[in-house]
């Protein structure tokens, strides 16, 4: 296979290349697609990457509890070529009916994509059905995502059956994992402390990965701190943060 991969790629003619993206993008397509239409790849793996897979920017996934966190609809999102989301149509009109793209003239936005997941159901409202396939459209997401931030509130720690089938959909992609303990102003530093010990612990029996996982502390939100103790804490938390997603765009050429 390797030898025909060789011997087939040279005898083609280079391509005019700009730039890594197009590069990729016509390896793929010369050399890689054809493998994977040969051996069915996408029957029992993923379908075939579009132009739009390549060009994408890179992609922020955020997961948490239910409360944590221009339209156009989820129809309309998966029929675009521009954008990488078409292979989201075999979830069903369940998932897009609720999957929906908010635009914004932010410069942020010019570098990377958000995508907020809806919150995590726990107690009865676990056992409501969605309607379609949560974990399967998180799996997906999470494939194509350059990092995921699971978000907690420092009140409410407790992992749901639901979170933890959320999480547990995640296995495969720890590097891409951080942790963010949110709203940690409502609690004293002492407090603060056990909470933080909780969560690592609750994690711990989840995550089950070999290293630490890190944890961002800090109320990531419009609101007057209650407690004024931690400020610089979650000022510098906050700044580690921010420069973890700052090098996501430099990825680009």
């Amino acid at each position: 296979m390797l030898r025909w991969l060789r011997e087939d790629s040279s005898a083609r003619k280079q391509p005019d290349i700009r730039n890594v993206i197009e590069g990729l993008q016509e390896f793929y397509k010369d050399c890689i697609l054809p493998l994977e239409e040969h051996y069915k790849f996408s029957d029992f793996h993923s379908p075939p990457l579009d132009p739009a897979d390549f060009s994408a920017n890179p992609m922020i996934l955020l997961v948490g509890q239910y409360s944590t966190g221009a339209v156009i609809p989820g129809n309309a999102l998966v029929v675009d070529p521009d954008r990488q989301f078409r292979k989201l149509s075999r979830f069903g009109n369940a998932f897009l009916n609720r999957f929906q793209c908010s635009q914004t003239q932010n410069d942020v936005l010019n570098s990377i994509t958000i995508v907020d997941t809806p919150g995590i159901l726990s107690g009865e409202k676990q056992r409501l059905d969605r309607g379609y396939d949560f974990v399967g459209v998180l799996e997906w997401f999470a494939e194509r995502a350059d990092r995921i931030i699971l978000l907690f509130d420092a009140h409410k720690l407790d992992i749901s059956d639901e979170f933890r089938r959320s999480i547990e959909a995640l296995k495969g992609h720890d590097d891409k994992i951080r942790i963010v303990l949110n709203k940690s102003d409502m609690v004293d530093h002492q407090q603060l402390m056990r909470v933080y010990g909780a969560l690592m612990w609750s994690l711990g029996k989840v995550l089950q990965t070999p290293e630490v996982t890190r944890v961002y502390i800090g109320s990531f939100w419009d609101k007057p701190l209650q407690h004024d103790h931690n400020r610089k804490l979650f000022e510098d938390e906050a700044k580690d943060l921010f420069k973890d997603l700052q090098c996501l765009p430099e990825m680009l050429p």
